[in-house]
């Protein structure tokens, strides 16, 4: 514990800033993709800045709620768009499931490393992420057809935008630890630690996040005394920060208003 506090001292503030400035990054690519997807069906048109208040704050609820379930609070938030409600709550699951490509893009990246990790032949991985890859694609456009092929195809390019993204906010925040690990390695990390958060048997993945970083960086022979670090500073981007900004955006607004 002696150790994990002088870890814990020791992170790098730019670099931790720079994770969230990151994980910002993902939010808009989100933000832009489910505003691209209701704009093709919606018929009225939200302002800007009424599509950066719904995010937030629907992120924010997710944040406090089993499997990010308050995420869902979109289906209600989207109502001033003239969409019906079966519509609504399908474009919000749509676009929810949409980064489940987060996985089997992991899994094709990560063949080589994981397969060496845990003696698997990395051929296998890497074919059936390819597999996965192409169903995932395939059922996208089924279920999302109505949609347009050039919406889809530019909300899969967000997506794949923000899957980099989200691997950049980490390596800044393993770095900001000084922890040394490729950054194959820590997509096949936190890829599996995000998957198996999503899971819902805890509020916002309290729990089943900080066992399974504990787990697999302890697999990849991480410090102990690094480890403690990582699960502040994860539970702080993962958990405190979309309230963060929610906070900040009406803060910021309160004072336009004002002035």
């Amino acid at each position: 514990w002696a150790g994990s506090m002088d870890r814990l001292q020791d992170v790098s503030i730019p670099l931790f800033l720079g994770s969230a400035l990151v994980v910002s990054g993902v939010y808009c690519f989100r933000m832009l993709r489910l505003r691209l997807w209701v704009e093709r069906l919606a018929t009225q048109r939200l302002r800007f800045a009424a599509w950066v208040e719904l995010y937030l704050l629907s992120i924010a609820m997710g944040s406090i709620t089993p499997s990010r379930l308050g995420e869902f609070s979109r289906i209600y938030l989207l109502r001033n768009t003239g969409i019906a409600t079966g519509e609504r709550v399908w474009v919000t699951v749509f676009d929810k499931l949409s980064d489940l490509l987060y996985i089997p893009l992991a899994i094709v990246l990560t063949a080589g490393v994981v397969g060496a990790k845990y003696g698997v032949p990395a051929s296998v991985l890497l074919w059936s992420g390819i597999v996965l890859l192409l169903a995932y694609f395939l059922i996208s456009y089924w279920f999302g057809s109505r949609l347009g092929r050039g919406a889809l195809l530019a909300g899969w390019m967000f997506t794949g935008a923000g899957f980099f993204m989200f691997v950049a906010s980490n390596v800044l925040i393993f770095r900001a630890v000084d922890i040394d690990l490729g950054w194959l390695d820590i997509v096949a990390i936190t890829v599996s630690v995000g998957a198996l958060a999503s899971l819902p048997v805890s509020i916002a993945g309290i729990g089943v996040r900080e066992g399974s970083l504990l787990a697999l960086l302890g697999a990849w022979g991480v410090a102990p005394e690094a480890i403690p670090p990582v699960l502040v500073l994860e539970f702080i981007i993962n958990i405190f920060f979309p309230v963060l900004l929610l906070a900040l955006w009406r803060l910021g607004t309160a004072v336009s208003r004002r002035n």
